[in-house]
Formats: C-alpha cells, structure tokens, sequence
C-alpha cells in the first residue's frame, strides 16, 4: 500500500473544507497519520464548556464528560491562554506543557484515563465565535515525536482555513429561512420527496409570473422539456435517484427575463435545520440580473484559486461552457480548459459536474449594475 504523503494529507483537508461530513473521515486519517490512540475535535464556548465536536476512537462516554463537566475546567482555555501557549505550532505533550497542568485535576481524571496522556493538540480557532481544539492522543508511555509535532505544525495553516471554509459555508443552521429571506434572489429549500419547505419572497415573485411553477407543494418547469431537466436535477441533488447527493445547474430559457439558471445543491445532514423538516436540498433561482461574477473573495482566498480562476469560476456558474466561457472572457478555448483542470485540482474534483456543485455550494451571487452586491 503507498504510504501516504504530506500532500495526501493537504488534499484531504481541502476535502473536508468544501464538504463538513468529510471531517469525521479526515479525523481518523490523520489520527493514523499520527499513530494516535484517539483524537477529537471539538468545538466549544470557552466560558460554559458546552459545545459539541467529533471523535475517533474514544469511549461513547467521552464527550458526555467532557462536555457536562471537564470543558469547562480545561487550564489553558479557561485561563485564555490558548492563543499563547499553543502560538502557531502544535502543542508539546501534556507533561511538557508544565506541571501545573500535569497535575490538574483535568489531566490527572480525564486525561490519563483516557490514553491522552500525550497529547497533539492545536487551537484552530479562539475568540467570540468559541474554541475549536483538535487533538491526538495517546498513552505517555508512546509519546509523540518531534517529527510529528513538526508535520502537524505544518498543516495547521491548511487546518484553520479549511475550518474557516467550512465554516463560510455555513449550512443554513436553525433560522435558516431567515438566510433565505435575505439572499439577493430566488431560493427554496426542498425536502428529500421534492416537497418545497420554504420559498423566500424573490422565488414567489417567479412563480406568480410563471417563470417557475409550484404543483402541490412540488417544483416544477413550465416547458416539458424543461421540467424533465430539472426534475432530474431536483432527484440529484436530493439523492433521490438512488446515487450519492450532487449538485448541478441548468439553464431554462423562453422565461419573462429570457432565461433563469437553476441551481441545485444537497444540504448537509449536519447542517440541517432543528427547528423543521429537515431540507435535502437548495434551489437557487437566478435571473440574467443576478449573474455570478465571481466566488466570495474569503473563499477563492482559502482555495488558492488566482484572479483569472475565479473569473472562470464564476463564468462556469453562470451556465457557460468552456467555449461560451472563452468567448465571454475573451481568452481562446485551452486557456479555459486549462483554468478548469487547475480549478478541478484546487477543489480535488474530477470532473466539470463536480466542479459545479463544489461552487454551487460556495458561491453566493453578485447583483448587476445598481443591485444588491
């Protein structure tokens, strides 16, 4: 078997930025990375402890300790220390942290018994919006070596913008509909059955004028051509075709504004709304006046992608193929497929559909001339 690289660990990361159910598999390789016993990563408000995270091989108990009693009592958080004793590099197992904290009542109870005793922690994020702490444990009597702390130390910068990405994208978390609400244009959230949850005022403006049509509860294409596309869409996005989730776009033309893209793409069950029927799916509505420009720059930032790129980028969210994307950027054919292959290895996507629904999820549209930006 090959043995895996410092890039296969970049890779991985970069996964879990753009698809947050991803972090559980990325826990587990980087614990074997590290040859950990078990690690977490776990998410908190420093002041209560309360918080909740996720694990690799540690006790089903764990996080109910942890959480009801011992996050609250962890030294260097509690005594904001986090951000100066961690800096920018891992940290140093616990015994070499200090005895003070070797022997706190959190290592001593939680810790040894645990097989935390050594521990590689990082701070991947500190400040009003709670601590997020990422940790490998095991037993002291297997420390963690100079090395290792030196690899992870590595990828911490790929960490915390991964978390940052994730982070960006949000989900729509309880209040969703509000989200909604307040996006530029057209939006509804489907269930798994293609039942719309919830419309915002932009998405009922189209179908009061016919441009996007609601039978019982269902969406639906006023052309029947049209609506064979996006009903299979609408089964893709919510895996009811039987296949993984995946997002996807299409263009409808012949509507008031000459065309609208349809954009469909799964919401995460950890990102699900607690408060209603949990939305598969969101479809996105885009008149011509609401084109994607461009990806947020936070996000094209996090990716790495270059200026030229996000143009690309936004042209391929705009319904365009590579020749209508060259003709609108004004560059020949293979400098696009060049930009695609480059946008493709950024995102660890294969192919030009998977592309699409990476960007569905990050993008956010930009308004035209005198619109909302």
């Amino acid at each position: 078997m090959r043995r895996r690289t410092a890039e296969d660990d970049i890779r991985d990361i970069q996964a879990a930025a753009l698809d947050p159910t991803a972090w559980s598999v990325l826990l587990g390789l980087l614990a074997e990375r590290f040859g950990a016993d078990n690690a977490a990563l776990a998410g908190q408000d420093p002041r209560t402890g309360r918080g909740q995270g996720l694990t690799y091989q540690l006790d089903s108990q764990v996080p109910g300790l942890y959480y009801g009693y011992f996050a609250a009592r962890y030294p260097l958080v509690m005594a904001d220390r986090a951000a100066t004793v961690f800096g920018r590099r891992a940290a140093l197992p616990v015994d070499e942290l200090g005895p003070d904290l070797a022997r706190t009542e959190y290592a001593q109870d939680f810790l040894r018994p645990h097989r935390m005793s050594s521990l590689l922690s990082l701070v991947l994020a500190y400040g009003e919006g709670g601590t997020v702490l990422l940790n490998f444990g095991r037993d002291s009597r297997r420390p963690f070596t100079t090395e290792q702390r030196d690899h992870l130390t590595a990828l911490m910068p790929h960490l915390i913008h991964a978390l940052r990405v994730t982070r960006a994208l949000g989900g729509l978390g309880i209040g969703g509909a509000a989200l909604l609400e307040a996006l530029p244009h057209g939006a509804m959230m489907i269930d798994a059955t293609g039942r719309v949850l919830h419309a915002n005022a932009l998405a009922m403006a189209l179908v009061r004028t016919g441009d996007i049509l609601l039978a019982e509860g269902q969406l639906a294409a006023p052309q029947a051509e049209a609506d064979r596309r996006l009903q299979r869409l609408l089964l893709r996005a919510t895996g009811a075709d039987g296949q993984p989730p995946a997002g996807g776009s299409l263009a409808m033309t012949g509507v008031e504004d000459g065309r609208l893209l349809v954009l469909a793409n799964p919401v995460l069950a950890t990102a699900a709304p607690l408060v209603f029927a949990a939305p598969a799916a969101v479809v996105l509505l885009l008149s011509p006046a609401a084109s994607f420009l461009a990806l947020p720059d936070e996000i094209a930032a996090a990716l790495g992608l270059t200026a030229a790129e996000n143009r690309v980028a936004g042209a391929l969210l705009d319904g365009g193929d590579p020749a209508e994307i060259a003709r609108r950027l004004g560059i020949g054919i293979a400098t696009v497929r060049t930009h695609l292959a480059r946008l493709m290895d950024k995102t660890g996507t294969r192919r030009q559909a998977e592309l699409v629904g990476v960007f569905t999820r990050l993008a956010l549209p930009r308004g035209g001339e005198g619109g909302t930006t």
